[in-house]
């Protein structure tokens, strides 16, 4: 049924009032069109939804702990051979405001409220046609070839009319708030995000080129104290691991602040934020991690060198260009082996797993829920795995003893993935249809052109 459905926006008003015509305008494809269901503003049912889930999740909580102390009481009082007392019924008042209003039993009000709660949803649900009807639809053919030409064709002159069809699309990947977006202020939110992006990249350059830079031996004795500091090995190792870890540190906030921009920006689903995403951080990654590196280490020095003699250029890039290998080898070692044992060891997930039960999961749906195996991250892991990729192929030809260190990181992420998909990470959300491999061997093709240059 999902591969037969699209999800097409923004309908036309003329469309989106009518779901006979809509039936009619896609009825052409092979097969012709099953079921129609029009988006609608269902914002007071889905208030009186929320309400009752937080009663039923209070009232489990509590019927939860009512039975754990029935069944601690019962064991102490075996152990004393006693007969079992049974615990005092928990109490609640009607009123948010505290000591407000008289105590009430929090099992028969909570029972009452979502009772009563369930029997509004029920009457408010039985007429769809109260509800406002929105910009967007579900349009459900007989053939899933159908669904693909659909997918694939221009259904309106308009300019931003109907122009976002989506594939096999699963209602907990959609981000409901966004799908129903004018387009034009869509647009508008993608420049803005846009400009947010450059500013961003900016930023981040002088972050990288300042950790990649200050932080070495020369520099940091022009620092006031420490123009008498003696070289040693340890601070060889300062100078030569610091600046990596840096850089890590600062590029694992960026997929936070990009995913923020691109929910901002009215994508309507969660799938092709972690796809636009791909892209975004891929090239923040090169630009930031791999480019400025070498600009700062090697590039300039060239530069300011051969501005004076053009000649000498070429002398100075097989001299200059390797000895910029320093920083990229330290990173790739770094991933490889800090990446490769965060991977592996699933430090956040493994964390939750046993402090969420004893801190916040007491009940058996919470419990379940902190079990649930974790999800795979493209939008974050593919790009760095280019990364790597680029640093490896570009730098094995003038220092290639890279190759070494891409090696081993590849190799332990074969291992660890090997294992990791087969039994630890859940395909239950794996919606973006097979999309990120193409986007994946184009950032490796990419990677190939930038070596060549």
């Amino acid at each position: 049924v999902g591969a037969s459905t699209i999800m097409v926006s923004p309908l036309p008003q003329a469309l989106a009032d009518s779901d006979e015509r809509i039936q009619a305008t896609f009825d052409l494809f092979p097969g012709g069109v099953r079921q129609v269901v029009v988006n609608r503003d269902c914002s007071a049912l889905a208030e009186l939804i929320e309400k009752r889930d937080g009663y039923a999740a209070k009232l489990e909580g509590l019927l939860t702990s009512y039975a754990v102390a029935n069944e601690k009481a019962r064991q102490k009082a075996a152990a004393k051979g006693t007969p079992p007392k049974e615990v005092k019924r928990p109490t609640m008042r009607e009123s948010k405001v505290p000591f407000k209003g008289p105590k009430l039993d929090a099992f028969e009000f909570l029972s009452t409220q979502i009772g009563e709660l369930n029997q509004q949803i029920a009457d408010l649900g039985k007429d769809a046609t109260q509800f406002k009807r929105k910009s967007s639809a579900f349009v459900l053919f007989r053939k899933q070839l159908a669904a693909h030409m659909a997918a694939q064709t221009v259904l309106d002159y308009h300019p931003f009319s109907m122009n976002t069809v989506s594939l096999d699309v699963n209602p907990d990947d959609v981000i409901w708030g966004n799908l129903n977006l004018n387009p034009y202020d869509r647009s508008i939110r993608g420049y803005i995000s846009l400009g947010i992006t450059v500013g961003l990249v900016i930023v981040w350059s002088l972050l990288t080129a300042a950790l990649t830079t200050l932080v070495s031996i020369q520099n940091l004795k022009k620092l006031p104290g420490l123009k008498d500091m003696t070289d040693s090995p340890f601070l060889g190792i300062f100078t030569g691991i610091i600046p990596a870890v840096l850089v890590a540190v600062v590029m694992a906030l960026l997929p936070i602040i990009l995913r923020l921009l691109l929910r901002l920006e009215g994508t309507p689903r969660k799938s092709e934020i972690e796809l636009r995403l791909l892209n975004r951080f891929y090239f923040f990654q090169v630009w930031n991690v791999y480019l400025i590196t070498i600009f700062t280490s090697s590039i300039l020095t060239i530069a300011a060198n051969g501005f004076n003699d053009p000649s000498s250029i070429i002398k100075l890039v097989p001299e200059k260009v390797p000895e910029s290998a320093t920083p990229i080898l330290t990173y790739i070692l770094l991933l490889a082996f800090t990446g490769a044992a965060k991977e592996i060891l699933q430090m956040t997930s493994l964390a939750l797993r046993y402090i969420l039960p004893i801190l916040f999961a007491k009940t058996p749906r919470k419990i379940c829920a902190a079990e649930a195996p974790s999800e795979f991250d493209w939008g974050t892991t593919i790009p760095t795995h280019s990364l790597i990729f680029l640093m490896g192929f570009s730098y094995s030809f003038v220092s290639p003893i890279v190759n070494c260190f891409a090696a081993v990181y590849f190799g332990l992420f074969y291992l660890i993935y090997r294992y990791q998909f087969l039994y630890v990470y859940s395909d239950a959300n794996w919606a973006t249809g097979g999309l990120s491999f193409p986007k994946a061997v184009s950032q490796t093709m990419v990677g190939v052109y930038i070596s060549e240059v």
